[in-house]
């Protein structure tokens, strides 16, 4: 009979021991889940709050682009579009 209780309380131990395991899990899966879901939110919110990139502005990862400038001298306003004000050499 002794050992009848001895083997019945280890196996009580061990089953208990397995469903306090099995709760761990479950606890752990929902906390990731959780944290996930807030993550996954927290992004779509900063998602929203920049402006995605158009066609006609490079993305940022992208280094500037610098155009030349046809003339950096300033025209006076009675000389024709297409005369040049400089003086020639």
């Amino acid at each position: 009979m002794a050992e009848f209780r001895k083997a019945s309380a280890d196996f009580r131990g061990a089953f208990e021991e397995e469903m306090r395991e099995m709760e761990r899990q479950t606890l752990q899966a929902e906390r990731k889940k959780v944290a996930e879901a807030a993550a996954a939110s927290a992004g779509a919110a900063e998602q929203a709050q920049i402006p995605a990139p158009t066609d006609s502005e490079p993305p940022a990862a992208e280094s500037p682009v610098i155009s030349p400038v046809e003339e950096s001298v300033a025209r006076s306003s009675d000389a024709p579009s297409g005369t040049d004000t400089r003086p020639h050499r």
